[in-house]
């Protein structure tokens, strides 16, 4: 993590929160004191993106079935960057997420998320939170021969996957997912060779550590949801640690 390892391999950070009600004042309009926060961290903005809104249901009786798609109208998707485009904010009625492509550290990223939160409860008397996501991807690529060798980088409870052919065949991609739970967060833990290069056999030393920890459930004020963030956030450093070997940590801290 780069608290930790000025030199790492983070591709993308994201936090996410799906909202419990929409907030309808977000539809077509940004509250100016809203706006002004946001720029403060923010200040590149973009031209609101203009989606449509639907719902879908399913209508089975024994006698027919039918889909019925519900235009539930127009909102917008208001997108702003950081100065260097180094992040970005998307918010509309629904959701708000912050990515990053430069991160620096999670004091930072609760500073750039905490300081929109705020103004948001603000907007509305029936503010909560449904989803809390955070998620960290590490691609570790490196300029190396021997793309499949990791043993000096990685636990080797995660390279089983590529000694699953025998030495006739070419690995083309190898992917995991794990799924776990600890008390009320889950983490998704995708790993192994994506290959960009795909349908060509791997010939680029590059593997991915992609974990997104989630929680599903109501929050209502800024100290659960800073509590589930912090939860989160350690649960993914702990799988992280477990993943590397001292050569990567060593990389890391050149």
């Amino acid at each position: 993590m780069a608290d930790l390892y000025p030199n790492n391999f983070l591709d993308k950070v994201i936090i996410r929160i799906d909202f419990a009600n929409p907030i309808e004042s977000l539809r077509n309009d940004l509250d100016p004191n809203l706006k002004l926060e946001i720029l403060k961290q923010f200040p590149i903005s973009e031209p609101p993106k203009r989606m449509i809104q639907k719902e879908v249901t399913f209508n089975i009786t024994k006698e027919k079935s039918n889909i019925e798609d519900i235009n539930r109208g127009e909102l917008f998707d208001w997108i702003f960057h950081g100065k260097n485009r180094e992040k970005s904010l998307h918010l509309n009625i629904d959701n708000m997420y912050i990515q990053y492509s430069k991160y620096t550290c999670f004091d930072h990223l609760k500073r750039d998320f905490f300081s929109i939160v705020k103004p948001l409860i603000s907007l509305t008397d029936t503010f909560g939170v449904k989803r809390l996501g955070l998620r960290y991807i590490d691609k570790i690529a490196l300029n190396e021969s021997k793309p499949l060798n990791w043993t000096k980088y990685l636990n080797k409870n995660l390279l089983c996957i590529l000694k699953v052919p025998d030495k006739n065949q070419s690995l083309l991609r190898a992917f995991n997912i794990l799924e776990v739970q600890s008390e009320d967060i889950n983490v998704r833990f995708q790993y192994g060779m994506f290959n960009p290069d795909f349908p060509a056999p791997i010939h680029r030393k590059e593997f991915i550590l992609d974990y997104d920890a989630y929680h599903e459930g109501l929050l209502q004020s800024l100290r659960e949801i800073d509590e589930k963030l912090v939860y989160s956030r350690q649960l993914i450093k702990e799988f992280f640690e477990n993943s590397i070997e001292d050569g990567l940590r060593r990389m890391m801290r050149e």
